[in-house]
């Protein structure tokens, strides 16, 4: 990250002290939501620090650099949990007047760590989805469950457990009882969960839908394309993020199978 401070003045003057920094503000919901919003500041980096410096008509310039590390907490907002990153300049003229300034900063999900990335607005970023609070991250459709169906009746696996934006997700079902007429969907789902909090927010994205018959044995596998616009998988000291594979088998008015497995979804890297 590569900026610089202008100062502007009509005359000259010495600037007491001039002191930037760069702040990461997290805001979760606390044990419940009665508890509201908590609110965390971490100073990430002190980019200026100056004493008596003389500043001369029409503008001063201070140039400062600083390098983000490749896993720093990216920017995200959903309902439950709210990261962004400001930097906050104080110029402060004597011991009576100062002036102040921000900027609001995006750190992007992904790493660029070449010496020529693309340009910004050609990295796919994360879209702003419709997304739901739910408890224990169990959405409406996970209530109905019935004790017709068990977990050693239906059993996911997946080829592996690691991927990233654009690669394509594999894995199979089997079924260790008949079903009939059963309809199944394939989710890949987004959850974002304070870690105090047993409330998360979850975004499914929709992979596979089909209905069929299932005997005893079958074997059904899967294959989905991961959307390049989604968030890695991430963590802070008061929230995570991550990513599961959600099965849901059901049957109208007879019953609901839910079947889940977590992966990791590691950053693209330019």
């Amino acid at each position: 990250m590569k900026g610089s401070i202008h100062i502007q003045t009509f005359t000259p003057y010495r600037a007491e002290k001039i002191h930037a920094e760069l702040i990461r503000v997290e805001k979760y919901r606390g044990r419940s939501c009665l508890s509201g919003i908590c609110e965390e500041k971490t100073v990430e980096k002190v980019l200026v620090s100056a004493e008596n410096v003389e500043i001369s008509p029409p503008e001063h310039c201070i140039p400062f650099e600083y390098y983000i590390v490749s896993d720093a907490p990216y920017s995200l907002m959903t309902l439950a949990s709210y990261t962004f990153y400001t930097i906050n300049v104080s110029v402060k003229k004597s011991s009576f007047f100062s002036e102040k300034g921000s900027e609001r900063l995006v750190v992007l999900p992904h790493i660029l760590e070449s010496g020529n990335p693309p340009p910004t607005h050609k990295i796919p970023l994360p879209r702003n989805g419709t997304s739901i609070m739910a408890p224990s991250m169990k959405p409406t459709h996970l209530w109905r469950y019935s004790p017709f169906t068990t977990e050693e009746k239906v059993h996911l696996q997946m080829d592996k457990t690691r991927y990233v934006p654009g690669e394509v997700l594999t894995g199979k079902i089997t079924f260790f009882k008949e079903l009939k007429a059963a309809h199944v969907k394939i989710f890949l789902v987004f959850v974002s969960k304070p870690k105090k909090l047993k409330i998360s927010v979850e975004k499914e994205i929709l992979g596979v839908s089909l209905h069929d018959n299932f005997h005893s044995g079958s074997i059904l596998p899967f294959s989905y394309n991961i959307p390049l616009d989604i968030y890695p998988t991430g963590e802070t000291e008061y929230s995570e993020m991550y990513w599961i594979v959600r099965v849901v088998i059901s049957h109208p008015l007879r019953f609901t199978k839910i079947i889940e497995g977590r992966i990791a979804i590691d950053p693209l890297i330019y």
